[in-house]
């Protein structure tokens, strides 16, 4: 059984839990959808609504996948609070 290096081990987590820019912009685009639907503007409101919260899930599990790899254990507390401005 290999015994891996917990640097190695933070390092390649790093390198999979990178930023994506994209999926900020499809973020703020599935947004704007779901305000269009409520105005009446779009049809089928929910698609973008469900792309909005998938995509927040994994901004916000990619960042604590990171803060663990790199601090340890993550505070639930801690991490609502520093959450909160996301939504």
């Amino acid at each position: 059984m290999k015994v891996e290096n917990p640097e190695e081990r933070s390092n390649a987590a790093q390198k999979s839990l990178r930023y994506y820019p994209s999926l900020d912009g499809l973020r703020g685009a599935c947004a704007i959808m779901v305000l269009a639907a409520h105005y009446g503007y779009l049809t089928a409101g929910w698609i973008p609504l469900d792309c909005f919260f998938v995509l927040s899930g994994f901004l916000i599990t990619s960042i604590l996948l990171g803060e663990k790899n790199r601090c340890g254990p993550v505070l639930l507390a801690q991490a609502s609070t520093n959450f909160s401005c996301l939504l």
